[in-house]
């Protein structure tokens, strides 16, 4: 999938318009008509923008890589960030889940 398809499908999936995400990212309309249609490339602080917009990694945007950002706090105050698929999303979130639920038994 190219990187305009990519995008259109990230903001339709958020349920912005062009102008919409044009405001947000701080370009014009036509610069992201202009993206989806393949005609130009947005820049980096464009995609990084996007990537934060829509949390999904700048790697997705450009490569298309199905890939979640997962940021860890650690006890001693410092972050992990790790790149994972949609199959190990569903995985921490279904164990999370039965963490929750667990908890809520034993109260």
């Amino acid at each position: 999938m190219e990187i305009g398809s990519i995008i259109r499908e990230l903001r339709r999936k958020a349920g912005f318009t062009q102008a919409m995400l044009a405001e947000k990212i701080g370009v014009t309309t036509s610069a992201v008509g202009f993206w989806e249609l393949n005609r130009r490339q947005p820049d980096i602080d464009s995609i990084t923008k996007m990537a934060e917009i829509f949390n999904v990694s700048t790697d997705y945007i450009i490569n298309n890589q199905n890939r979640n950002v997962v940021s860890i706090l650690c006890r001693d105050g410092s972050q992990i960030k790790l790149f994972l698929n949609d199959e190990q999303i569903e995985t921490i979130k279904e164990f999370a889940e039965k963490i929750i639920n667990e908890t809520k038994c034993n109260k």
